[in-house]
């Protein structure tokens, strides 16, 4: 998901997804904000996790803002990045962090799957 948040919202956004049911660190949030990185929200519960983008000005950053889709999460509306965009940022991050080959085949297997149905 591509967020656009400053610094002061952390606290509320942790605050929001309160523990024990959720595992949000406001330091890992304020990190990714001064990185341009990203942070993650864990539903300790049932162990669903979200990939929470930092919006940056790249141009492919605005480019795929710009084709975010709606969707329902936990009974809130929210826009989020389409899945072709998804896929292709876990790419780039898989890249950077020297990810696994796992990593590069996965989106690959999830793409073929779709456009054989």
């Amino acid at each position: 998901m591509i967020i656009a948040i400053q610094k002061p919202q952390a606290v509320k956004l942790v605050k929001d997804f309160p523990s024990p049911d959720f595992y949000l660190d406001e330091d890992s949030i304020l990190d990714a904000i001064k990185r341009q990185s990203m942070f993650n929200l864990i539903d300790l519960n049932t162990g669903d996790n979200v990939d929470f983008w930092i919006l940056t000005n790249t141009p492919f950053d605005l480019s795929r803002f710009s084709r975010k889709i709606s969707e329902e999460f936990m009974g809130l509306k929210m826009q989020v990045s389409s899945p072709e965009d998804t896929i292709l940022v876990k790419l780039k991050w898989a890249k950077l962090s020297g990810g696994s080959e796992k990593q590069s085949t996965v989106p690959y297997e999830s793409m073929k799957c779709s456009t054989e149905n």
